[in-house]
């Protein structure tokens, strides 16, 4: 018994430690379960020794606290059944990992001891499970794709014959998107052949599918498909023999879209194969994959010899250096690039020009091709050089037309001709040579080069040294052109030996004083063929302008000479002339400009250096008749008076002058000079113009408020009066100016009274602002008229009369007196029919209704009777507003008028023209001010006849808001600041211009007239749709509510508006305005804060 023990306990080693399995021997011993031992495979999965767990109980560190009572559970069963299990379950490894093992689990019980002894062998599946795992989510992740793929997928089995041919296959398994795009029904389908399917399927569908089955290789195609009228894309393999998947897109759309695309494509490259300029495009890596056909005409080569090769690498034998800089750039920086004047050599050998764009193509910041196009320029740049060239010859024959001008000196003018041609002519050398009859040969004036030349101004060329080209031109006058010295061997040259390339071409021309032949002047080029025939041209008429030179200096030395003379005469008079008010010329009879002083200076605006030395006909060359006329006057010994002249000053302001002149004679009684004075009328005119204008204002606008206007001085004497008094009286003006108003005008049983009054008015600056009395016709009617009147000052604030206005209230106030008895009557009448009633309602007591009708209708009567006459008291009292206006606002502007008036032609006397200046000035702005005052006034009168009609017309607000503003006098002053902004995109409107700028100028004058200086004035227009809204806001005194409610009241001016200038009509009218319109108007204001007016106007009335 103990043999076989021991020989079946070394099996059980021997088992144990050559078992592919982990082998656990444990013992439950009570409650404690250990291990007893433990082979190396155990060892190696959990990574504990033996000699570690022996004797351990395995709950500490073997089962997972998860796992702790499902193997209770487990070890309970094999001591109840005492039988082998198989159970899967976590295990702990040494370093805290875990191990999913399937245990094999044998019990057995020791008979000696009673002890419980399990044999566990354990297979470590953990690996196992993973991949079955992901096995098993591959296949959920197959199908999931399988049945959400985009695409078609059919699996199929091919169907063969007798021969190994195939003739058919079954459908095994298809995905929704398949059913999507066939129409057909998995469960229609599944099990079936496509015969039995689609009967009339095309056979190469079956062909195709059963090679593939066959031999295993995959294809792809695109094919067309009558049955459904659609294209497919195809791919179909084969996962084993036999069988094959097919996947499929419908590309219908998309070979539609590509045949529209191939169809533009080809539009578009007929475009651009039409077109005129070369176009090249390349990849982003520089490789040519399209020229078109005017790059392939322009260049003279084959395509097939640019498309496909590099632009870089490749054509640098065609394209320039300038060229690849700039296509570098425009890559490196993806930014198109204008390409401009390349030269280059065409593989004609013709030479060419070039210009065009480099333009990369960008798409998500990623370059994708470079497009470069360009035009053949060269005849463009050629016409350019030829123009530049005569620009060249242009330039110096103006410059020296200006030095001919300029230098006094020849010697120095020659100098300076030379340097002009070779610096501004870019020629390469020049020069000037005179006859020399004292040396006998030709001495050279002045020479000017680019480059050493073995010749200098001052050497004398001896007759056997002259070329024959000068001999030629000095003996036969006639011009020499050479246009390519290098193949002329005849000629030779003095200035240098050999030939040299910056002398490719001459032109020789004489110079001539009073017809002779004297000289020459010689240009050389360093062009071949330079002097064409405009070149040639232009430099003869060089050649005439400094012969005329030459001679004019002769002339000039003359002229020097009698110059001297009068400026002896003249010098003593020039302390004079220099401190004159007055401009003082004096001229010799030709019209040589001798002295010029100071004012003469201020008033035509010529500098006396500029214009000392000058003839007067080439200053004014346009006035020549004119001062031809009046030299001929001076010439017959006659003198020119006040003569008035409108000419042009020096920098093109027109301007008026008043002449007088008187001829300087010699003593045999001839001019020998001419003394002329000017005087600058200009201002003078003006203002006359102005004042005559202000007056005609003036008298049109009192004509048409039918008041009297009358100006009196301090001593009660007539100095103005309208044509409405001279009306209303019968008197003329010649009667009354100059005479006394209280004589003339004034009934006798108040004449002395009032006079003395208005002495005492005078003295103690006591005028009454109103009152009334009667005045006298011419007839002895008498007027009883309401007067307004200020004191009449001068500019410096002295009184030296009375303004007054006056109203004729006769009418007025006989109707008054006349609605005074109608009162009372109607009051009498009133009180009759009372006691008529109360007798009535004694003895009617019973005719109670009746009397209620009665005592109803003597109530409406009386209401009827208290409106009428409370309408009269308000129509009373809008009347005397509106003259209370009239007089007030009126009276500033017409005394600044008829004060600066007065001044003005004081001033006009003595030739103050600054002060004469200010007071027109002031004149025509008190003007325009009182003729805005009247068209407001007008506005109003209009509007309450209803006869005003809109003239619709098409109108931009942001250009006519710039119109307004900037015609405002606080904005040219810059008093307020004005900000201006706009919301939406259409500010046009189809309305009235004229309305719309008065509500625009109002709202800003209102801005401006209540705000203090230096505050913003905020205007904005928004575009609202159908309408149009116009907001402007100030920084200004604000608006009571109370005030808001009488805004638009016509002459109204709340309390906060003293001290301010305003009519009380702004808003009235703007409000008027905006009903003709169709429009609203909405006030937002507090006070101390500001307001803001909202205005809408529909965009077509």
């Amino acid at each position: 018994m103990i043999d076989e023990e021991n020989i079946y306990n070394e099996i059980l080693k021997d088992s144990l430690s050559n078992s592919p399995l982990a082998l656990v021997f444990w013992v439950v011993d009570e409650d404690n379960i250990s291990v007893i031992d433990w082979n190396s495979v155990s060892e190696r999965i959990f990574g504990w020794t033996k000699e570690e767990v022996i004797g351990r109980n395995f709950f500490d560190f073997f089962i997972p606290e998860s796992e702790k009572i499902s193997i209770e559970n487990v070890v309970k069963m094999l001591m109840e059944k005492r039988y082998p299990d198989i159970n899967i379950n976590k295990n702990l490894t040494k370093n805290g990992g875990e191990r999913l093992i399937k245990w094999f689990n044998t019990p057995t019980k020791d008979l000696h001891n009673n002890r419980f002894f399990v044999v566990s062998l354990g297979e470590d599946i953990t690996e196992l499970e993973i991949i079955k795992q992901k096995v098993e989510e591959g296949e959920r992740r197959f199908h999931l794709l399988f049945d959400k793929m985009q695409s078609g997928f059919a699996y199929h089995e091919i169907i063969l014959d007798s021969k190994g041919e195939a003739i058919d296959y079954k459908f095994l398994e298809v995905n929704p998107e398949f059913e999507r795009l066939t129409g057909l029904k998995a469960k229609e389908i599944i099990g079936k052949t496509v015969k039995e399917v689609i009967p009339n399927i095309e056979k190469m569908w079956i062909e195709k599918y059963g090679k593939v089955a066959l031999t295993g290789e995959s294809i792809e195609f695109e094919s067309y498909s009558n049955r459904f009228n659609r294209y497919y894309n195809v791919r179909a393999y084969s996962p084993e023999k036999y069988k094959f998947a097919t996947i499929f897109n419908d590309i219908t759309e998309i070979k539609t879209a590509q045949e529209e695309i191939n169809k533009q494509k080809q539009f578009y490259e007929s475009i651009i194969e039409k077109i005129q300029e070369s176009l090249i495009v390349c990849d982003k890596d520089d490789i040519i994959y399209y020229v078109n056909n005017s790059f392939l005409a322009f260049s003279g080569v084959d395509a097939q010899v640019v498309v496909g090769k590099n632009i870089i690498t490749d054509f640098t034998w065609l394209l320039p250096d300038t060229f690849f800089r700039d296509y570098k750039k425009a890559k490196e920086e993806k930014e198109a690039i204008k390409s401009e004047r390349h030269s280059i050599i065409l593989p004609s050998k013709r030479f060419a020009y070039m210009s065009g764009w480099i333009v990369p193509t960008v798409v998500n910041e990623k370059l994708e091709s470079m497009i470069i196009t360009f035009e053949d320029v060269t005849e463009k740049i050629i016409s350019e050089l030829e123009i530049k060239r005569l620009n060249r010859v242009y330039s110096v024959l103006s410059n020296t037309n200006q030095a001919i001008v300029r230098e006094k000196q020849i010697d120095r003018l020659f100098d300076e001709i030379c340097k002009i041609v070779t610096e501004d002519g870019e020629f390469s050398l020049s020069c000037i040579g005179f006859k020399d009859e004292l040396n006998n040969g030709i001495i050279l004036k002045s020479v000017n080069s680019k480059f050493q030349i073995d010749r200098k101004a001052g050497d004398i060329i001896s007759l056997n040294e002259i070329p024959k080209n000068w001999e030629n031109v000095l003996k036969e006058g006639i011009p020499y052109i050479n246009n390519d010295i290098e193949a002329d061997e005849t000629y030779s040259s003095i200035f240098f030996k050999s030939r040299l390339s910056l002398c490719s071409s001459l032109a020789t021309y004489p110079l001539k004083f009073k017809d002779k032949i004297i000289g020459f002047i010689e240009i050389f080029s360093d062009e071949i063929g330079f002097f064409d025939y405009e070149e040639q041209k232009l430099l003869a008429e060089l050649a005439s302008d400094l012969s005329f030179a030459i001679e004019y200096y002769e002339i000039d030395q003359e002229r020097l000479a009698v110059e001297n003379r009068i400026r002896n005469l003249n010098r003593k008079l020039e302390t004079i002339l220099q401190n004159s008010p007055a401009g003082i010329i004096s001229l010799t009879v030709e019209g040589l400009i001798l002295s010029w002083n100071k004012a003469s200076e201020l008033i035509l605006g010529w500098k006396e250096e500029e214009a000392v030395g000058q003839n007067i006909f080439d200053v004014y060359p346009e006035y020549k008749d004119t001062i031809n006329l009046l030299k001929d006057t001076l010439l017959k010994g006659k003198r020119i008076y006040n003569y008035e002249l409108l000419l042009t000053r020096k920098g093109g302001s027109p301007i008026t002058i008043s002449v007088s002149a008187a001829p300087v004679l010699n003593e045999a009684g001839q001019a020998e000079a001419i003394i002329t004075v000017i005087y600058d009328i200009t201002e003078q005119r003006l203002s006359e113009e102005a004042l005559l204008e202000s007056e005609r204002r003036f008298e049109e606008l009192l004509r048409n408020l039918n008041l009297i206007a009358l100006v009196l001085d301090i001593n009660g004497k007539i100095m103005f009066c309208n044509d409405f008094l001279l009306r209303l009286t019968g008197w003329t003006r010649e009667e009354i100016i100059g005479k006394s108003w209280f004589e003339y005008f004034l009934p006798d049983d108040v004449r002395v009274i009032l006079e003395s009054r208005f002495s005492d008015f005078i003295i103690k600056k006591e005028l009454p602002l109103h009152y009334e009395n009667h005045i006298l016709t011419k007839e002895g009617e008498k007027l009883l008229i309401n007067w307004n009147n200020t004191y009449y000052t001068n500019d410096l604030g002295q009184v030296i009369g009375t303004l007054s206005i006056g109203e004729d209230i006769t009418v007025k106030r006989a109707a008054e007196e006349e609605m005074k008895k109608l009162n009372t009557m109607l009051e009498q009448k009133v009180y009759e029919k009372t006691r008529e009633l109360e007798r009535a309602l004694v003895e009617l007591k019973y005719e109670n209704e009746e009397r209620k009708r009665t005592a109803e209708i003597l109530k409406i009567t009386s209401q009827d009777l208290a409106k009428s006459l409370e309408k009269e008291r308000e129509l009373n009292e809008l009347k005397s507003k509106f003259v209370d206006m009239v007089i007030h606002q009126y009276r500033t502007p017409l005394s600044i008028i008829l004060s600066s008036a007065t001044l003005a032609l004081n001033y006009a006397q003595s030739m103050d023209f600054e002060k004469l200046k200010k007071y027109i000035t002031s004149i025509k702005s008190s003007a325009k001010e009182m003729l805005r005052l009247l068209e407001d006034v007008l506005i109003i009168g209009e509007a309450q006849t209803d006869k005003m009609l809109p003239k619709l017309e098409h109108i931009d607000l942001k250009e006519l808001y710039y119109e307004i503003i900037e015609a405002l006098p606080a904005y040219e002053e810059k008093t307020h600041n004005f900000l201006f902004s706009t919301v939406g995109e259409n500010f046009n409107i189809n309305s009235d211009r004229n309305y719309v700028t008065q509500i625009i100028t109002h709202l800003l004058t209102n801005a401006i007239n209540y705000s203090e200086m230096s505050r913003t004035i905020r205007t904005k227009i928004m575009d609202l749709g159908q309408n149009i809204e116009i907001s402007v806001e100030d920084e200004g005194i604000g608006i009571s509510a109370e005030e808001q409610k009488h805004l638009f009241d016509a002459f109204y001016r709340g309390k906060s508006a003293k001290g301010t200038f305003g009519s009380g009509l702004g808003l009235p009218i703007v409000k008027k305005l905006l009903d003709l319109l169709g429009g609203t108007i909405e006030i937002k204001s507090k006070v101390g804060v500001g307001s803001i007016f909202i205005v809408k106007i529909p965009k077509n009335k």
